[in-house]
């Protein structure tokens, strides 16, 4: 029993030098999108490849294998297992590879994106799609190479059930955007200055219970929330020049990552307890904070009166309705950092499909501009005029992030049973909310969800919270009674 625990301790000191390896690599992330001279990508690609091929060598180390064997199982100790595993089948040479080649597609991307040519990033997404095939093929050992990718992300859970419950909540939206869809609403005046935008975005982030002394808030070219390590979680905002409200939406999403970082059990950094490995759950804060916050009647009749002195000249008392029919406006765009909650799990299937298309091998990148027209025209109706409003608007990829957008989908139906038990624990929390009091919503969330750190995947933690299995129920539902009345 003490050499179990000796073997414990050393299996704890060896993941916390790892930790400490990969929050130096986020540091460098954070930096890169928010501070970075394009001309030094080549040299953070080296920095990022030493880093990442440090840190796979402690996990995949043979000896950490014979410690972990000597353990007894538990929670802890069945996550190291399964990291071991994952960085033993993955060599150091493909590791450093992922690391250059995607921090130089990142900057390509970027380069694109503003050129609105997808020209100058075709050849770089090639080469991640062709390092990503390889990863997924070591680490899925014969079995499904896009199975492999998802379980990064929520782990323990099969690709059946992740994808069966993005297709056919997809097609229960397509069902209700195209039913709810209709013109665009009154414009809102504008445009605002980026100042006054930040302005405005910093007071709701103090007022919700953002700490600057845990977190810091920068403008970026998209929202981010990255954990550095404990009591320090970095936030960017994306301002805009023709929606006023999109910004606070963006930064209430970014901010419900941030509480659940900042809320996981500091004494337990660098253990699987003191990080959400479930990105879904992640998403779940997110969308939580986004759209049962962000888009509620109560939050609304609280900022109103800031928003118009903060937005002034622009904003007037006439601007309140205008700016409510804004907020819920249902338009299958096909922007997704523009969607509305309604068609926003629309944009998730179109980019699992195809990204699982990629990986398998079946579509290549060449051909990856057609299948995107293709599937927005099945999807939203409509093809994109340009590489900007098709496969050009994400990062995800030129980072290497295949897998990561179902988890979008399940954060949804995550966050919508979280709200539902919440109002019926809660029923005041409407009334609270209408009156700038946010403590007690980010108190339950913290105490029910964000404290339990990596305790379970997203359908344990909802299961736990809520009483009932994660299905897409509560969020039809949801959708329903917001959306649904406005159009009877």
């Amino acid at each position: 029993m003490a050499q179990g625990g000796d073997q414990r301790a050393r299996v704890a000191q060896r993941m916390k030098e790892r930790a400490l390896l990969l929050s130096t690599s986020t540091l460098l992330s954070w930096d890169e999108a928010t501070g970075m001279p394009r001309a030094g990508a080549r040299h953070r690609a080296e920095q990022q490849a030493q880093l990442l091929g440090l840190a796979r060598d402690l996990a995949a180390d043979p000896q950490l294998g014979e410690w972990l064997a000597a353990c007894s199982e538990d929670f802890d100790v069945r996550r190291w297992k399964r990291l071991h595993q994952r960085a033993s089948r993955v060599p150091r040479r493909l590791v450093e590879s992922l690391a250059k080649t995607c921090t130089l597609a990142r900057e390509a991307w970027a380069s694109a994106r503003d050129a609105n040519d997808g020209r100058v990033f075709k050849s770089q997404l090639a080469r991640v799609v062709a390092l990503k095939r390889e990863e997924s093929d070591a680490l899925a050992n014969g079995g499904d190479r896009y199975e492999a990718l998802l379980d990064e992300y929520e782990p323990f859970v099969s690709a059946a059930t992740t994808e069966g419950l993005v297709e056919a909540v997809a097609h229960e939206l397509l069902r209700r955007a195209t039913a709810w869809e209709c013109g665009a609403p009154e414009k809102l005046p504008g445009p605002v200055a980026e100042a006054a935008q930040l302005s405005l975005c910093t007071m709701v982030a103090r007022a919700v219970g953002f700490s600057e002394r845990r977190g810091r808030i920068d403008t970026g070219s998209y929202g981010s929330s990255v954990a550095v390590g404990p009591g320090d979680v970095r936030v960017t905002v994306r301002l805009s020049k023709l929606d006023a409200t999109g910004p606070v939406l963006r930064l209430l999403h970014e901010l419900g990552h941030w509480f659940t970082d900042d809320g996981a059990p500091e004494n337990s950094w660098g253990t699987p307890r003191g990080e959400v490995a479930s990105h879904s759950l992640h998403e779940s804060q997110a969308r939580f904070f986004e759209n049962h916050l962000g888009r509620s009647d109560a939050f609304w009749d609280w900022l109103w009166p800031k928003a118009k002195a903060a937005w002034a000249p622009h904003f007037d008392a006439s601007s309140a309705l205008a700016l409510r029919k804004h907020v819920k406006w249902v338009h299958r765009g096909l922007m997704r950092g523009w969607a509305d909650e309604v068609t926003s799990d629309l944009h998730v299937v179109l980019r699992m499909r195809l990204e699982r298309a990629l990986i398998s091998g079946k579509l290549e990148v060449d051909d990856l501009p057609g299948a995107w027209s293709d599937a927005s025209a099945y999807w939203f109706g409509t093809r994109p005029k340009n590489d900007l409003e098709g496969w050009l608007q994400d990062g995800h990829w030129s980072a290497g992030r295949f897998g990561y957008f179902p988890t979008y989908t399940l954060g949804n139906l995550a966050a919508a049973q979280f709200a539902e038990t919440l109002k019926r624990e809660r029923p005041d929390c409407e009334h609270e909310v209408a009156r700038g009091d946010f403590s007690h919503v980010v108190s339950w969330l913290k105490g029910r969800i964000h404290t339990h750190g990596g305790e379970g995947n997203v359908f344990e933690r909802v299961q736990a919270v809520t009483g009932r299995a994660l299905t897409a129920e509560a969020f039809l539902r949801h959708l329903d009674a917001r959306y649904g009345s406005l159009r009877r």
